[in-house]
């Protein structure tokens, strides 16, 4: 994990000393630190450049130095980077330069490398974590944002621009934020270095560009589609993978998994339910250090619900971890919701469940911030629908919640994530918007570049545009044999022990009831306590906001885990016992279950169609 934090005087007062920042840094910093391992100052002191970092000392210089001043890369590029324009160069990463003048950063198309920055009335402070930016520009005393955290309360992530630290904002992917010296800041688009290729020939890149210490490329193989579409990528470049899937053997994405393997002639391995010890129907978890960690990796800004990596973990050069995340981008995510029609407020409903799923449990001061916070975008998918929603997607999804996630993961490897590759987010979105909602340009990839898992069925749900089944006898057969796969909870696992375990929900019950009191300036404690008395009958889908109310309570009581104890804390596992999952059973393929659905579909594009002309009319 490399952190980077620069300054730039704007009213002429000199910046933080090394002692100053270094301070702040081994407080904040998820991992040990002794001291910053490489910086650069102006002659005259008044503009600077910083870094950490958790890796080996033979691996890539984390500062380069030049004539004029220094620059730096956080992630990983593929190929030779672009100090002067850093757009034209692959890969997820941030770019930061600094000179006497000012500064430059800089963010990848999908902004999971990210860049967070703040104003203060002496200078501009910018850098890869809120936190320590937030010490840097304000202070030793952290002060929380309202409306930030009642984000990470409804949806999990950071649903705007805010960070949960009052005055610091991040930086909107593929933008830059310029500081000169005397004077404040200035967010616009980078220099477009628009890549010249195809969505695929980026993939094929991106998959193809692995650093020389790479001998160990581990792939989360899934039933879906986005990972198949890399182990497919990781065969046909001739790089060694071993896939493994989390889950019981019977569990869909394990028996879909393992026949994508066996079609690519690739290891496979089961590891069991995601996040646990288990020793038949005997578990070991943990989620108060589930929740810490989270906090401490990811800021206060990721919801526990999914780990995303260890506090302290050792730098592993030669780990290459891949993930499928970020396929959703291929396929227009969100908008799909619209089934193409350009429906404002169905576009609306979309958004309100994505973004406020939880208002209820809002104290009625931090709605009114939130949503206050949010009106741009309720705003946006009034214009335009479906491009505000793939927008929405970008921006704050992926940029926000898997950002947090990759930026944590880079704790022990560089968690290589092709769909994320600047180079691959630029030609997707050269793609029309209709040809990613129904999954068409996708099924186009796959067909292109793995065409041998064509007919491999899927976890759950088909291709968008397939739902009916084909009048050609022949093509109609072949759609039979690609029935989608589910088991007793659709397309989710026979069992979740972050959902399922009433002794896991107690936990987390606790962590919230004993929040202290500016926890409950943000949520109602009343409304918090009538939830908590429904999560014991609670369906899955209810209990995931619980690891999201338990996030930010944590939060809020360890100040961000801003200090030494997040290295050391008190044993917290606990054993329980779980029964034995259902086995998945195929779907039944009824006519009426499709009809409904081309129904839906006929309705919305009518509507869109009945509004469009009254606009004319």
């Amino acid at each position: 994990m490399r952190t980077y934090l620069l300054a730039v005087s704007k009213s002429g007062s000199p910046l933080p000393s090394l002692d100053q920042v270094d301070r702040v840094a081994r407080a904040s910093l998820p991992f040990r630190t002794t001291g910053c391992d490489a910086s650069w100052s102006a002659e005259d002191g008044l503009a600077g450049l910083w870094v950490w970092h958790n890796e080996q000392s033979d691996a890539a210089k984390p500062l380069n130095l030049h004539p004029d001043g220094a620059e730096g890369w956080s992630g990983y590029f593929v190929g030779s980077p672009d100090r002067r324009e850093p757009s034209a160069t692959g890969g997820v990463w941030a770019h930061f330069h600094v000179t006497a003048q000012g500064a430059v950063a800089t963010s990848c198309a999908s902004g999971t490398e990210q860049v967070f920055y703040a104003e203060s009335a002496q200078h501009v402070v910018v850098g890869t974590r809120a936190q320590l930016v937030a010490l840097a520009a304000f202070g030793e005393q952290l002060v929380l944002d309202t409306a930030g955290l009642a984000a990470i309360v409804n949806a999990g992530f950071s649903t705007t621009d805010r960070t949960i630290f009052d005055g610091v904002r991040v930086l909107r992917p593929g933008w830059r934020i310029v500081a000169t010296q005397g004077a404040g800041v200035v967010l616009e688009p980078a220099v477009s270095a628009d890549f010249d290729g195809s969505a695929g020939q980026a993939l094929i890149a991106s998959v193809s560009g692995l650093p020389a210490t790479a001998s160990t490329i581990r792939l989360g193989l899934t039933g879906g589609r986005d990972s198949r579409l890399l182990a497919g990528l990781l065969v046909k470049a001739g790089v060694p993978v071993r896939a493994y899937t989390a889950g019981d053997e019977a569990d869909p994405d394990v028996v879909i998994a393992r026949r994508v393997a066996e079609v690519l002639g690739i290891e496979h391995s089961v590891t069991g339910p995601r996040g646990s010890n288990a020793r038949g129907d005997n578990l070991e978890v943990d989620p108060r250090a589930r929740v810490r960690e989270a906090v401490a990796l990811g800021e206060g800004m990721l919801g526990a619900y999914d780990r995303v990596g260890r506090i302290d973990e050792s730098f592993k050069p030669a780990l290459i971890p891949f993930s499928g995340s970020g396929g959703e981008i291929l396929r227009g995510y969100y908008a799909n919701a619209l089934h193409g029609a350009e429906l404002p407020d169905v576009a609306r409903r979309v958004l309100r469940r994505r973004a406020l799923a939880q208002e209820k449990l809002l104290t009625a001061d931090a709605k009114q911030q939130y949503l206050a916070d949010l009106q741009d975008w309720m705003d946006a998918v009034v214009r335009a629908p479906g491009l505000a929603l793939s927008d929405f997607y970008l921006r704050q999804r992926t940029a926000r919640w898997s950002g947090a996630a990759r930026g944590s993961s880079s704790m022990g490897s560089l968690a290589w994530r092709p769909f994320f590759d600047h180079h691959v987010v630029q030609a997707v979105q050269a793609v029309p918007l209709a040809e990613r909602t129904s999954e068409r340009f996708f099924a186009s990839l796959i067909d292109e570049l793995v065409p041998e898992l064509a007919d491999v069925p899927f976890v759950g749900k088909r291709w968008a545009f397939e739902e009916l089944p084909p009048s050609d006898p022949g093509e109609r057969a072949r759609w039979v044999q690609r029935a989608p796969l589910k088991g007793a909870h659709g397309e989710g696992p026979s069992f979740n022990w972050r959902t399922d375990l009433a002794e896991v929900r107690a936990e987390l019950g606790s962590i919230v009831e004993s929040a202290p009191d500016a926890f409950w300036a943000v949520v109602d404690h009343q409304a918090v306590d009538r939830y908590l008395q429904r999560v014991p009958t609670a369906d899955r889908t209810q209990t995931v906001p619980l690891w999201n109310l338990a996030t930010v309570a944590h939060a809020v009581a360890s100040s961000v885990e801003l200090g030494e104890e997040k290295f050391s804390p008190a044993p917290t596992a606990i054993h329980v016992r779980r029964s034995s999952g259902e086995a998945p059973t195929a779907p039944r393929i009824t006519l009426s279950a499709y009809s409904r659905a081309a129904a839906k579909r006929v309705y919305l594009r009518l509507a869109s169609a009945r509004a469009a002309f009254s606009r004319r009319r």
